[in-house]
């Protein structure tokens, strides 16, 4: 293998060759600063990535309420069922239809602590309904990634379009700032 193969750029046809998590987290990892820029002004296709490694890492590693539990969990769980309706992947949106539907009313608080508080009552309390989801709809979220990734595959031109818009200006400014303080920070580590 030469040197200038070695050196070229990770691509979405490689992202899909990896297990459904891990190609999840590769096709995020391709997204053009990933952890800095608000989902909301990224491309659909590009936030439905994002989300979608969410639910998949949070709930295989600690159950639906850590995802439940996050900041934009409001505006993340309708998105993420309406995307796993939109990829065929009906068991991951009965989950998330079926988490939503213990709340007060069927509805997710917009109030982060309200939120968290019901998620917590939910969860550690008996009978301890959010567990038992956990445990009904086990592997439903292995199936959404593998769901996505056959979507990926078969949408693979809209994918590259909207992974090659262009970061606006205003937040590359605030990347290079970002990047320019943890540069700073592992000099003063290492000096």
């Amino acid at each position: 293998m030469d040197s200038s193969h070695r050196r070229r750029k990770p691509t979405l046809v490689a992202a899909l060759a990896h297990d459904p998590g891990d190609c999840l987290r590769a096709l995020v990892g391709l997204a053009p600063a990933a952890a800095i820029m608000p989902l909301t002004e990224r491309p659909e296709l590009v936030r439905a990535t994002i989300i979608l490694n969410g639910l998949h890492m949070v709930v295989s590693a600690e159950g639906m309420w850590k995802f439940l539990v996050e900041g934009d969990a409001h505006v993340a769980v309708p998105f993420a069922r309406e995307w796993c309706h939109r990829i065929g992947a009906e068991r991951a949106a009965a989950y998330l239809t079926a988490a939503v539907a213990l709340f007060p009313g069927g509805r997710l608080p917009a109030d982060e602590e309200q939120r968290f508080d019901e998620v917590m009552r939910l969860s550690d309390d008996p009978p301890f309904p959010l567990r038992e989801l956990d445990t009904q709809y086990v592997g439903a979220v292995d199936e959404m990634g593998e769901r996505f990734r056959s979507y990926v595959r078969d949408h693979l031109e809209d994918f590259e379009r909207a992974y090659a818009v262009p970061i606006p200006r205003s937040w590359q400014r605030k990347i290079e700032r970002s990047q320019g303080r943890y540069d700073r920070q592992q000099r003063a580590k290492s000096g």
